[in-house]
């Protein structure tokens, strides 16, 4: 039927499994449940009946209808859903995704694309003669939901409104600095900026300030309206010859050239960020009522290992060193608590940055979890001009329902397939054909007895999105002169 012409993927197979794989099961919509594989139980400071801030709907860049998009949440099929347009996207990059396996209602995943400008008149002048230098900016992002759609959807539709408020901040010293970069000036002459400040750390600056305003935002609005649960984040910006990634969450972003595998973002969990979270309990231990110990152990010791030596991580130390058990390290829940994806946030959430979550405690107290949940990402700068591109050449940009399914070979040899197969072929969407097919492996297919790979083993059970972003085109976004 032509309603289908976006979904691709059986919509016959019934499932009669409805139980989250290991792997799969990660987060739940059940508002008193707020986890990844296990079921660590907490409550909101607030019983919250205001109306939702946004109303549900899939990335508008999918332009789906109202039919399509209920046929979207089909949880047996799990239909994976493409762009019918590739021109909706900046670059023409791929996108696909899927709902979860039965989870949660809906697709907790978002996502959200856009091109902007930067303009700068040289020397602040605009008469009929002179030129108008504009930095083009293309915007990719996705937010992995959790808990509920609510965090997730503002992000897709606000976070993009509070980068370019902070990149417009910074916009003059952009272009100045892009001059140096360009001319080998001495600072002096191009204008307010300090030798000290480089053009990467400005828009570094610019996503994180941008992330830490719209977490803030979330926090005023969440007074007036239902914000539920919270996200993780990933965001890609491209300008002026170079790609920026933002991350805070445990989504991840990986460059593809010719045979190297770049990691542009890898993910945050409390153990990956256990450093910060220790040094923030240790400063400030009224933060946790002076409930829960600052170190960090393998595994929790118990009675018998009083007065023994178990190996054990500090506040404010990067290495592992044997301390001494003591009663209070039995009896005191560590702040951090088990390993990988098992680790958990003073046992409640298995995520360490992120939008949202404002209203968190942990269960039976009135601890709240949100100091320890940073919106602050990390971002990396991958330099275009340091590279020679090929069309096969791309940013892949996925949640964590494709990239605990598959590793980064996985990857690079699925894209390898896939472009190869839509050279033969003659397709001109290659890269959604790559995203989808991306996709399609980490969903796997509905046996009847759950969900599964190629090889047999599980697959996800996860919402999963996922961008193929094609580097060559890249490069043709910088700085440009137009007359007015």
């Amino acid at each position: 039927m032509e309603i289908f012409s976006r979904f691709v993927g059986s919509m016959k197979i019934k499932s009669n499994s409805t139980k989250p794989s290991k792997h799969g099961g990660k987060r739940r919509s059940n508002p008193s449940i707020h986890n990844d594989e296990t079921e660590d139980i907490f409550t909101s400071s607030e019983e919250n009946k205001q109306p939702d801030r946004h109303n549900y709907s899939r990335p508008h860049f999918l332009n789906l209808s109202e039919q399509e998009e209920k046929a979207s949440r089909d949880h047996n099929s799990r239909p994976i859903i493409v762009p019918n347009d590739s021109s909706r996207i900046p670059l023409q990059a791929g996108y696909a995704e899927c709902i979860n396996g039965g989870k949660s209602q809906n697709n907790e995943d978002q996502a959200a694309v856009g091109s902007f400008i930067l303009s700068h008149h040289p020397n602040g002048l605009v008469d009929s003669t002179r030129k108008m230098d504009i930095i083009e900016v293309q915007y990719f992002a996705i937010f992995d939901g959790h808990a509920g759609v609510g965090a997730a959807l503002m992000a897709a539709d606000q976070l993009i409104n509070h980068l370019q408020e902070k990149l417009a901040e910074i916009q003059e010293d952009l272009f100045n600095l892009h001059m140096k970069e360009a001319t080998q000036f001495n600072p002096k002459e191009v204008g307010r900026t300090s030798s000290l400040v480089t053009l990467d750390s400005l828009v570094r600056g610019a996503l994180e300030a941008a992330f830490m305003s719209f977490d803030e935002h979330i926090g005023v609005e969440r007074k007036s309206f239902n914000i539920s649960g919270g996200c993780a984040a990933i965001v890609t910006l491209i300008l002026l010859g170079r790609v920026y990634v933002a991350h805070a969450g445990d989504c991840r972003a990986v460059a593809y050239v010719e045979e190297e595998v770049i990691e542009l973002a890898s993910e945050f969990t409390p153990e990956t960020d256990a450093e910060r979270i220790q040094y923030l309990a240790h400063i400030c231990p009224s933060l946790t009522h002076d409930a829960f110990s600052e170190n960090y152990f393998l595994t929790h010791p118990n009675k018998k290992d009083i007065g023994n030596k178990v190996l054990c991580r500090g506040p404010l130390r990067a290495g592992w060193f044997y301390k001494v058990v003591t009663e209070e390290d039995v009896y005191r829940p560590p702040i951090i608590a088990g390993q990988g994806k098992w680790a958990r946030l003073m046992g409640v959430i298995g995520v360490a940055r992120g939008f949202g979550d404002h209203g968190l405690v942990v269960s039976g107290s009135k601890i709240k979890v949100k100091p320890f949940l940073s919106p602050i990402p990390e971002v990396r700068v991958f330099n275009l001009m340091d590279y020679k591109f090929g069309e096969d050449d791309v940013i892949v940009m996925g949640c964590d329902g494709l990239w605990d399914m598959l590793k980064n070979d996985q990857v690079g040899s699925t894209l390898k397939s896939s472009l190869a197969k839509s050279r033969e072929e003659n397709i001109t969407d290659k890269y959604r054909k790559a995203a989808e097919d991306l996709v399609l492996l980490a969903r796997g297919d509905n046996t009847g007895k759950g969900w599964k790979m190629k090889d047999g083993k599980e697959a996800s059970f996860d919402d999963i999105s996922c961008f193929v972003i094609p580097l060559q085109r890249c490069l043709n976004k910088s700085l440009k002169c137009y007359a007015q």
